[in-house]
């Protein structure tokens, strides 16, 4: 498994996350708000696990405005 994790002090929340990649990032209820979608959240809506490293997360790490996004494995 591999952790993704969204730093929401650093979020901008410029919805790059939930544009390139809807299968792990979306917006909250109020559409303010980069969450990790429910399939993949482990313990909070921050912080998630995913089976294995999707391109996207990748994309998402390497390219969000504020380097909010991190992989952990």
């Amino acid at each position: 498994m591999v952790k993704v994790i969204i730093d929401q002090d650093e979020c901008m929340r410029c919805g790059f996350c939930t544009s390139i990649c809807t299968k792990v990032f979306e917006l909250d209820e109020k559409g303010e708000t980069a969450q990790i979608t429910p399939n993949y959240q482990h313990k909070n809506s921050s912080t998630g696990e995913i089976p294995k490293k999707f391109d996207c997360v990748e994309i998402v790490e390497r390219k969000c405005p504020r380097d909010a996004v991190k992989i952990k494995d």
